[in-house]
């Protein structure tokens, strides 16, 4: 049997009016959306789990255009990002989930 590592992407995507996140799982044969995220904060969300992502060394950019930015996420860390999404999307208050998305990436949480 043959069992294939799943991938994990992020997708920033530019519509009319705002922005929309979707987070993607999948490997070379199928990719399905897992979770779809919009809104006036999307931008600043995706900005957020990017720049964090990049310090630890754990994104890598496939597809840059004008209307789709496509990273792809480092395997250990995908249930992660999907999970601060399910977090995140009913927040009030982004920036200390951010904070805290931050703090979990640097060890400060073990275990969590």
């Amino acid at each position: 049997m043959y069992y294939e590592k799943p991938a994990y992407y992020i997708i920033l995507k530019k519509r009319r009016q705002n922005y929309e996140i979707l987070y993607n799982i999948g490997g070379e044969s199928s990719v399905t959306t897992v979770l779809r995220l919009n809104g006036k904060n999307a931008n600043i969300i995706f900005r957020s789990i990017i720049n964090a992502l990049a310090r630890q060394g754990a994104v890598i950019p496939s597809r840059i255009t004008e209307h789709e930015q496509v990273y792809s996420i480092r395997e250990d860390l995908g249930p992660v990002v999907g999970g601060y999404l399910i977090l995140i999307r009913k927040a009030r208050n982004i920036k200390k989930w951010n904070s805290f998305f931050n703090d979990m990436l640097n060890g400060q949480y073990v275990g969590v």
